[in-house]
């Protein structure tokens, strides 16, 4: 079929981001080590969070060696991991996996998230939480995910300040993960969710194109992706 002239056809976008995701497959097994998990940087220890994350968008991608190696720091990380967000980030790069053990430690740690208060990481929290559950076929707690999430958009939605942007220092914003992208992401996962969610996420992508992020310093990153990846749940 023919398409737009200057539009990039969506087999050819597919096979980019296909390409992309191989290629970060293997930088990330460059970086795994001997530990099985990833770091800021080489000399610091394995960061739990960083190998979540990664273990969740690059499981395809990953051999089944650095899997289990993964898979093992995350599991001893959990027993003295509090935060909510990053309870829900480690079961939602557990619940991938096929073993029965593994899953139920991913369902452990999902009901730990949405068992506390996320407090200012609860759009982030709940929307990985909510991952996590469908990932499980877990219909009760995508459930659960999905009604505190819709209670964390709509407390958004009535705080009228700037959008905050957060980074790993005071100095720096990373704006992937600042208050723009985080309603963003939260917005289209309800929406794909629940048809019932799509006005609460219409309301979201109204309060995104009303607070633009504050440059107030150095930033990193972009937010549009996720904005982006909003506005195409409707047609």
């Amino acid at each position: 079929a023919l398409g737009t002239p200057g539009v990039p056809h969506e087999d050819d976008l597919h096979a980019a981001v296909t390409h992309g995701l191989r290629g970060a497959g293997e930088a990330v097994r460059e970086r795994m080590g001997l530990t099985g998990g990833l770091s800021w940087w080489r000399t610091l220890r394995p960061d739990p969070t960083l190998t979540a994350l990664v273990l969740d968008l690059l499981f395809d991608e990953l051999s089944a060696d650095d899997r289990h190696g993964a898979r093992e720091l995350l599991r001893a990380a959990l027993p003295t991991t509090q935060r909510p967000l990053a309870l829900a980030q480690i079961a939602a790069a557990l619940a991938h996996d096929e073993d029965v053990a593994t899953r139920a430690l991913a369902r452990s740690a999902l009901d730990r998230a949405l068992s506390s208060d996320a407090g200012p990481d609860a759009l982030a929290a709940y929307e990985c939480a909510l991952a996590a559950a469908k990932t499980l076929g877990d219909a009760a707690r995508a459930t659960s995910a999905a009604t505190r999430l819709a209670a964390a958009v709509d407390r958004t939605l009535s705080n009228d300040q700037a959008a905050r942007c957060r980074g790993a220092a005071w100095f720096v914003c990373l704006r992937g993960d600042g208050d723009r992208a985080r309603m963003a992401r939260a917005a289209r996962a309800l929406a794909l969710h629940d048809a019932v969610q799509r006005p609460r996420a219409a309301s979201a992508l109204a309060w995104i194109t009303r607070h633009p992020v504050r440059r107030d310093g150095p930033w990193w990153g972009q937010d549009e992706a996720a904005v982006v990846a909003l506005q195409a749940v409707f047609p």
